[in-house]
This record gives C-alpha cells, sequence and structure tokens, in this order.
C-alpha cells in the first residue's frame, strides 16, 4: 500500500500455537473454532506479522516476531514455524529503525539471535537499526515487579 511519500508492506516472521481458550477468553469454542480450528491441544495457529515502512532513506519495521531463541521444549510446546529472512529474499540490513510495540515475546523476541555456535553470547538480528519501546515498558523489562511462574 502507498501511503502519501510512505510504502507499507506486511512480513510474516512465521507462525506460533497458543491456546485456543486463552486467546479467546469468554468466547465460546464452538463459535472461535469455525475461523479458527485448534489442534489436538487446544492450541490455535498465530502469525507474527511486522509492517515494513519504506520512507525513501528510512526503512521502519513494527515489532520483530518471535526469533528463535528458544528451548527444545518451548519450541514444542509453541510449535515455532520461525521464517529465516534468506528464505523470503528479505534483508535485515536494509531496516533502519524498529519500533517495539510492547515487550511481549511474540513482538520482541526477534530482535536478537544467538551468534554461530552459542547459546549464551546474543548478536543483534537487525545490526543497522535503532531501536525504539515505550519507556515504561523498558523499565517495566529491566525491573519487573512480578514473580514469574515455572514455564511448562
Amino acid at each position: 500500500m502507498d501511503f502519501g511519500r510512505f510504502k507499507i508492506t506486511v512480513y510474516n516472521h512465521g507462525f506460533f500455537r497458543l491456546d485456543g481458550g486463552a486467546m479467546f477468553g469468554a468466547v465460546p469454542k464452538t463459535i472461535w473454532s469455525r475461523r479458527m480450528p485448534a489442534d489436538e491441544e487446544n492450541r490455535i495457529r498465530l502469525a507474527t506479522r511486522s509492517l515494513l515502512i519504506d520512507a525513501g532513506e528510512r526503512r521502519f519495521m513494527v515489532d520483530v516476531g518471535n526469533g528463535d531463541k528458544w528451548p527444545e521444549r518451548l519450541s514444542r510446546a509453541y510449535a515455532f514455524e520461525n521464517f529465516s529472512p534468506r528464505e523470503t529474499g528479505f534483508d535485515p540490513a536494509a531496516v533502519t529503525d524498529i519500533i517495539l510495540t510492547h515487550l511481549h515475546f511474540d513482538h520482541a523476541g526477534g530482535i536478537s539471535r544467538y551468534k554461530a555456535r552459542s547459546t549464551t553470547d546474543l548478536e543483534l538480528c537487525y545490526p543497522q537499526a535503532r531501536v525504539y519501546v515505550q519507556a515504561e515498558n523498558y523499565e517495566n523489562a529491566k525491573t519487573p515487579t512480578c514473580v514469574s511462574a515455572p514455564v511448562i
């Protein structure tokens, strides 16, 4: 879509699955499952789409998907289907600015990846980009107030 001097496109980082009941809340499964069928574990398939905004000399990406820094048990639990930028012809080095709407894993997890043959050393997936996030989200990420329960 062209919007004035901006060209806006959608980029899909891949898919993952979350519990359908959690996603639809009080809406009965008999209603939501017609459009979003659940798998045998009651999970529905969700996409991690970003907006790419091309402004000529600057190229913005809004959110960056799940990323691939997941241990095997969580990869299975979420059934990640991540796309490699090489597979899609997308060049991460061309992104100049990243806007993270919030810091949930499916919106911000793809900001970094493990360096080759490492599970501790990280590198940025968009090395040329300046990253923007709301100050409140950033402060909460640095000093969370909730104690997390063990995951799976």
